[in-house]
Parts: C-alpha cells; structure tokens; sequence
C-alpha cells in the first residue's frame, strides 16, 4: 500500500466530504418524499416562499413516459413491419456462451472490441482503528 504524508490531508478531506455529501443526499431525498406527498395531498402544485435571496418557488412536477407493449404491438402490425421498426442487438450473455462454447473465437471478439476509458475517481474505504 502507498502512502505519502503530503497527500494524507487531501484524502481525509475528500472522505469527509463525501459523507456530507451522502448525508445531504438522504436529507435531500427525505425532504423532497415529504413535501411531495404534502403538496399531493393539499393538491398543490407550486408553493412560494420568501427566501432569503428572494421569492423561493417550489413546483411539483409529476413526469410520465409512454410505454408500449411490444409483444400487443408486434401481434396488431404484423411480423413484417414489426421487422422494419426493430433492430438487432448483440447479447453479451449469448457472446459470452458462444465463446466458452466455442462458436465463436476469442481472437475474433477481440479484433472487433475496444476497451472505453471512462472517467477516473477514487474509491474511500474506511477500516476502524479497533480492526487494525
């Protein structure tokens, strides 16, 4: 394990705020339950305040998405123009069975496949000093 004294304080710093953090989350998430089941149950759908900034405006928004049943819409248009609204997509459990079978040749995958960087963050883990 590495260790140097001069960055000691800057991963303390960052643990203790990603405890405030997830503590304003929860606190975040408590109040906005709260206050949403009040607004539904007065029926109120903006609420304003004064704040100390100025005029605070809460609004309750309730979003909705349309879900289509697939199987109901492919069985009402037919196979054949359900065919020309989908696509293919690769299975990775199928890959995964055709490599260890093999069907399909690892080289071939890996030819095909790069790996994506993504952003990099640090993971904070805590041992108790008793579990030493």
């Amino acid at each position: 394990m590495d260790s140097d004294d001069t960055l000691d304080p800057y991963l303390l710093e960052l643990a203790e705020w990603k405890q405030k953090k997830n503590e304003a989350e929860a606190k975040v998430k408590s109040l906005t339950a709260h206050l949403t089941q009040a607004l539904q149950d007065r029926e109120i759908r903006k609420l304003r305040t004064e704040g100390p900034d100025g005029i605070l405006t809460g609004t309750l928004v309730t979003p909705s998405v349309v879900e289509v049943d697939e199987a109901r819409l492919k069985r009402k248009i037919g196979a054949k123009v359900w065919h020309k609204l989908t696509r293919e997509v690769l299975d990775k459990s199928k890959l995964d069975d055709a490599l260890a079978t093999g069907l399909v040749d690892i080289a071939d995958v890996a030819l095909c496949s790069s790996e994506v960087p993504r952003s990099p963050y640090i993971k904070i883990s805590v041992k108790k000093a008793a579990d030493k």
